[in-house]
């Protein structure tokens, strides 16, 4: 019962709420049949439960990982991740550029270090360490941008000159039971506008 109120409530969200950003030409709420549009090569499928996620790779080098609720068709998560090709550097962000847009840039960008899930805030990766900032887009928030930034043997220990690595648009919903409810605000967060 508990899976299907969720999916339910996934597809209340997303169906209400206007499409303020895009990855790749991909929106929440998009059918998961316009991602197959690319014309990417698919690299994986895997179906969970009421979700389904299919990973492709885009002719820049990047690869594009997109989850959505299967009863639906209805993309709930979009990750745009670098594979750190240089013509894969370009992002759907003006001025945001993969493996050189530094977290202390985000945070200018936006006026704050945004939000974190307290569950999904950092992780190892090898040698280097993930950190997760994310920021409601406006005017709803229902709607969420997250930057994962690396801190590695180039950028040394300071938070700050972590590198841009990933970026993900996902239905606020979604990551909330995804992530984890229980988040940790910067005081000066407010939602950001993407366009």
């Amino acid at each position: 019962m508990k899976k299907f109120l969720l999916v339910a409530a996934f597809a209340v969200a997303t169906m209400s709420s206007s499409v303020a950003f895009d990855l790749s030409g991909l929106a929440i709420g998009d059918p998961l049949d316009q991602a197959d549009a690319l014309g990417a090569e698919v690299l994986a499928e895997q179906i969970d439960g009421p979700l389904i996620v299919r990973k492709y790779q885009l002719p820049s080098g990047n690869q594009l990982s997109v989850t959505a609720l299967r009863k639906a068709n209805s993309i709930v998560y979009i990750e745009m991740n670098w594979i750190g090709s240089k013509s894969g550097r370009l992002t759907d962000i003006p001025g945001f550029h993969f493996g050189s847009t530094l977290l202390s840039e985000i945070r200018e960008t936006f006026g704050s270090n945004g939000y974190a899930h307290k569950e999904h805030m950092a992780f190892p990766v090898g040698e280097q360490i993930a950190l997760f900032n994310t920021y409601g887009l406006a005017p709803t928030g229902a709607q969420a941008v997250t930057f994962v930034t690396i801190i590695g043997q180039d950028t040394g220990s300071d938070p700050s000159r972590a590198i841009l690595d990933t970026i993900i648009l996902a239905d606020a919903t979604f990551l909330d039971s995804y992530w984890g409810e229980e988040k940790l605000f910067d005081p000066a967060y407010q939602p950001v506008e993407l366009r």
